[in-house]
């Protein structure tokens, strides 16, 4: 089942049941939000910096990212909403850099298997509103 979506950003990052459509009026809309965040671990004040050399972190990346798959009528009122949140983080230390774009990647690739997870579980009331839609790609 592949279902049209209104969503502007990168495809590789839909759940694998949606791909993008500009078509005007398409029954579903992904929304995605994505917060970065660093923190140094407790103590780190107190703690000789020596101990960094013997892997001791640095500082803790974390990356959050929250979205939500709607399922709007043609009146726009939304019958149906979808949520996930998937949090991914790593400890940085001298010994190992963190990519902010790589753990970005992942939670938004995390954040698509989770609601992919939801849409195939609820598969009967998403075919029903494709049907009703006639949308293509639709089972």
């Amino acid at each position: 089942m592949t279902l049209p979506v209104a969503y502007s950003g990168d495809p590789r990052f839909l759940p694998a049941s949606l791909v993008a459509t500009s078509a005007p009026d398409p029954p579903l809309a992904y929304n995605v939000s994505v917060t970065f965040r660093r923190s140094v671990p407790p103590g780190a004040a107190i703690v000789p910096r020596s101990l960094n050399l013997f892997g001791r972190p640095l500082y803790d990346a974390r990356v959050t990212a929250v979205g939500a798959l709607e399922v709007v009528r043609r009146d726009g009122a939304v019958l149906k909403r979808y949520r996930a949140k998937c949090v991914v983080s790593k400890s940085r230390t001298i010994f190992s850099s963190v990519s902010w774009t790589e753990l970005r990647s992942r939670a938004l690739q995390a954040l698509g298997e989770a609601i992919d997870a939801q849409i195939r579980q609820d598969a009967s009331f998403i075919t029903s509103v494709a049907a009703q839609r006639e949308l293509p790609g639709a089972p």
